[in-house]
């Protein structure tokens, strides 16, 4: 007993009970014993090489942590050190250099816009939902680009008057959507905005162009957000 304490306490610290302990598992005995002989064999074969004194318990089997210039990794299967890598010194790659330049440009529209009473209260609005604050709101919005979902034809029939509904989101807001129809030779048939109708929930446009005599025309929706992020969707009649 005093050897297996002997070696528990030298490597692995005192901050487990003794294996005799009324509620330890009957293996920690074998376990303490075959870590403590695998550590005495590894600093034997290197001398100068440190080794961390970690603490050996079930709850830390999945834990990370590091200390110094080394990390170590305690999985069920080993534990492992390892020198951290070094991310001050290395040279970004270039997508590494566009993330960042992204999230600078965000952050300085992200202020920018919150700088206006209307507009921050907006967004505090949305950060206080998802628990966050109206800047990391305003810079995922900038971030984010809107999306058309969904483009109704059905109850247009290429008359005057007709109604062409948009189903468009954001993970803010749209702000506007713009309807442009071309004809098959990709000729501007008109163009213009929606309206948003709240009963709904979609964007309707009604056409000012009868265009009856002409087939294969394409209708595009462009969905707009406050930074100027676009999402596009056509569809054919």
């Amino acid at each position: 007993m005093s050897n297996t304490n002997g070696l528990r306490k030298h490597y692995v610290g005192t901050f487990l009970p003794g294996t005799d302990s009324p509620w330890a598992p009957a293996h920690w005995r074998t376990t303490f014993q075959a870590r403590a002989r695998l550590w005495r064999r590894m600093r034997m074969a290197t001398p100068n090489t440190v080794f961390p004194r970690t603490i050996f318990r079930r709850q830390a089997a999945l834990c990370r942590g590091s200390w110094s210039q080394r990390r170590v990794a305690f999985t069920s299967a080993a534990n492992i050190e390892a020198y951290k890598p070094d991310v001050v010194n290395q040279p970004n790659s270039p997508a590494q250099l566009a993330v960042r330049e992204s999230l600078a440009e965000a952050a300085h529209w992200a202020k920018g816009v919150c700088a206006d009473p209307a507009v921050k209260a907006a967004y505090t609005a949305k950060a206080k939902e998802l628990h966050s604050t109206a800047i990391a709101v305003a810079v995922k919005d900038w971030m984010s680009e809107p999306t058309v979902t969904a483009i109704d034809l059905s109850a247009y029939n290429k008359h005057v008057g007709d109604v062409i509904s948009i189903m468009a989101q954001d993970d803010f807001a749209v702000t506007g959507v713009t309807v442009a129809i071309e004809d098959a030779t990709h000729t501007a048939v008109e163009s213009g905005a929606a309206t948003f109708d709240a009963a709904s929930g979609s964007w309707k446009y009604t056409a000012t162009v009868d265009a009856s005599a002409k087939s294969g025309l394409t209708v595009t929706a462009n969905a707009q957000d406050r930074p100027g992020n676009t999402g596009t969707l056509s569809a054919t009649k």
